[in-house]
């Protein structure tokens, strides 16, 4: 990884995963939340997509620490080429990892979506980067 990248990544605001996602439990066991409806309920309008994003990353995060053992923080947001950035102390050198999650939607907002679809599309658009690249 370019050490310019490395800096960039080290000045960002690292999350963890558990208190993340325990703050957000909280906000959907509000009164008020469960009036919403059902596609805000489950963050899948444009305003919610931060949020989505957030609790993404959480979940993502919070399953690798518990597959590694180690503390694996996020630091939320968009780049060319990934959703978030992973961190973690190995040997007590600070590692990163952009990262960039796939999601297919639940049966319930749209029937016909497949992971098969999603690795498709992720696919082409790769290709379509590196081409333009060359170019």
């Amino acid at each position: 990884m370019a050490n310019d990248r490395i800096r960039t990544f080290s000045k960002l605001t690292y999350y963890e995963p558990r208190d993340t996602l325990l703050r957000l439990r909280a906000v959907e066991t509000d009164a008020q939340w469960a009036a919403l409806p059902a596609r805000v309920r489950a963050l899948r309008t444009n305003p919610q997509k931060p949020i989505r994003e957030v609790c993404d990353a959480a979940v993502f995060c919070y399953a690798m620490e518990q597959r590694t053992g180690r503390s694996i923080g996020f630091a939320p947001g968009e780049g060319e080429d990934y959703d978030f950035i992973a961190t973690w102390v190995l040997d007590g050198n600070h590692q990163f990892c952009p990262v960039q999650l796939k999601d297919v939607v639940s049966h319930d907002l749209n029937p016909s979506a497949s992971i098969e679809e999603g690795v498709s599309k992720s696919d082409h658009a790769r290709a379509r980067r590196r081409s333009s690249r060359r170019a």
